[in-house]
C-alpha cells in the first residue's frame, strides 16, 4: 500500500496506457477483419469480370450489322403497307350545304337503283343513314366528312350487290354533326382504337388511322356471307368487321321443313319440341311443351339440309380505318385533339374526286334540273329523298 501511495500518479498513467493500448489492439483487429472482407469481394468481382470477358458477351461487329440490316428492312415493310393503305384518297374541300346535299341526293338515288337492277330488296325511301339531312343541308365545315361516309357507304353497297344478298334492311353510319366530342383516346392507355360497340366517328391525332363503323343489316345465304367477308379483304378501302350476328330466319329451321315420311310409330305421350329447350322422358310432362300421342321416327337421310340453303338475317358492325399522311403526322397538335368527332376541316384539296367506288350495272343518271329557289336550294329536292 505504501508503494502505490508513493507511485500512484505513474500507475494511473500506466492504467491509461494499458487502456489505450488495448482499445488500439482492438480497432486493428476490427478494421484489419474489414479490410480481409473488402479484399475478399473484390478478388470475387474480378473473378467474374475474368468470366464474363472470357465468354464475350458483348455484340460482335456481324451482329450489330444484321440488325442494322433488318431495320431497315422492317422499315421498308412499314414503308410499304402504308402506302398500300393509304393508296385512295379523300380529302375534300369544303362545300356549301346545299351543294352538298344535292350531290348526296345523286348518289342515294344511284345506290337505290343499282340496288333495284340487281334484286337486292330494302325499305322504301331507303336513306342509307342520312336520314339526318332529307329536311336540311349540313354545316359547309363538315361536308368533307359526310362526302367520305357516303362513298364508303357506296363501297359497302356494291359489295352487298357482287355477293348476292337478298335484302338490305338498315344502314346506320356515326353522326359528326352536332354531336359532342366525348372523351379522348390514348395510345398509352388503349394501343388500337376500340369503339366498344357503338357507331361513333373517333378521329384523334395521337394516332396514326382513324376510324368510322357502319352498322348492316342484310338478308342473305351462308355462302354470300362468307364471300362478302372475304371480298372486305380485297377491298381498296381499310374495311375491318368488328361485329357479326348470324339469325336463321326461321325460328325452327329443321322442324318447319320436316318432311313428310311413314316409318315406324311409338306410342306415348312424347313431347316433341319445349319452348323452354328442355326435354321429358316418355310419359313425363314439361310445362309449354307441344306433345303427341304419336311419333314418327323420320330416316336421317330424308332430313332436309340446313347449312348453306337456309335464309339468314345479320347484323354486322364494319369500321373503316382512314390512314392519315405523312403531312398530318408531322402537322403540329391542336387544342382539343383526341376528340371523337372530326370537324371535316382537315382537307386542304380536291384529291379524292375520283375515288367513290363504281357500282355494278347501272350509270350515274343525269343530275335533275336546277331550279333555285329561297336559301338556294334545289325545288326538286324533297321529292328526290
Amino acid at each position: 500500500m505504501k508503494f502505490i501511495r508513493q507511485n500512484a500518479i505513474l500507475l494511473a498513467i500506466l492504467a491509461v496506457f494499458l487502456v489505450l493500448l488495448g482499445m488500439s489492439i482492438y480497432l486493428l483487429r476490427h478494421k484489419a477483419t474489414e479490410l480481409s472482407m473488402v479484399r475478399q469481394k473484390l478478388e470475387d468481382q474480378t473473378s467474374q469480370k475474368k468470366a464474363l470477358l472470357a465468354k464475350s458477351p458483348f455484340r460482335s461487329t456481324q451482329n450489330v450489322e444484321a440488325i442494322g440490316r433488318n431495320t431497315h428492312q422492317e422499315k421498308q415493310l412499314i414503308a410499304q403497307a402504308l402506302k398500300y393503305v393509304r393508296q385512295i384518297d379523300l380529302d375534300f374541300k369544303p362545300v356549301e350545304g346545299a351543294a352538298f346535299r344535292q350531290e348526296l341526293f345523286i348518289a342515294l338515288r344511284r345506290m337505290r337503283d343499282v340496288l333495284k337492277q340487281n334484286g337486292v330488296k330494302f325499305p322504301d325511301r331507303f336513306q342509307f343513314g342520312f336520314e339526318t339531312y332529307a329536311t336540311h343541308s349540313p354545316r359547309d365545315e363538315y361536308t368533307p366528312i359526310l362526302k367520305k361516309q357516303f362513298i364508303v357507304a357506296e363501297e359497302l353497297v356494291a359489295l352487298i350487290v357482287s355477293n348476292r344478298f337478298l335484302e338490305l334492311s338498315s344502314l346506320k353510319r356515326p353522326e359528326v354533326e352536332g354531336v359532342s366530342s366525348g372523351a379522348g383516346h390514348s395510345p398509352e392507355t388503349e394501343p388500337l382504337i376500340s369503339t366498344g360497340g357503338k357507331i361513333e366517328y373517333i378521329d384523334s391525332k395521337d394516332y396514326l388511322y382513324t376510324t368510322m363503323p357502319f352498322e348492316l343489316k342484310v338478308m342473305c345465304d351462308t355462302e354470300s356471307l362468307r364471300n362478302f367477308l372475304d371480298a372486305l379483304c380485297r377491298s381498296k378501302f381499310v374495311l375491318i368487321p368488328r361485329v357479326v350476328l348470324v339469325e336463321n330466319e326461321k325460328p325452327d329451321p329443321l322442324l318447319s321443313n320436316l318432311p313428310k315420311a311413314t316409318g315406324r310409330e311409338m306410342s306415348g305421350e312424347t313431347p316433341v319440341r319445349a319452348s323452354s329447350g328442355a326435354t321429358a322422358s316418355r310419359g313425363g310432362e314439361v310445362p309449354g311443351a307441344v306433345t303427341t300421342t304419336n311419333l314418327v321416327l323420320v330416316d336421317p337421310i330424308l332430313l332436309p339440309f340446313v347449312l348453306g340453303e337456309e335464309r339468314i338475317k345479320v347484323t354486322m358492325l364494319i369500321d373503316w380505318l382512314e390512314f392519315r399522311s405523312d403531312e398530318l403526322l408531322a402537322a403540329p397538335k391542336k387544342p382539343g385533339a383526341g376528340a371523337r368527332r372530326s370537324t371535316g376541316t382537315e382537307g386542304t384539296g380536291n384529291k379524292g374526286e375520283d375515288s367513290a367506288p363504281k357500282l355494278p350495272v347501272v350509270s350515274p343518271p343525269n343530275p335533275p334540273k336546277e331550279k333555285k329557289s329561297r336559301g338556294g336550294r334545289m325545288a326538286n329536292e324533297e321529292e328526290e329523298f
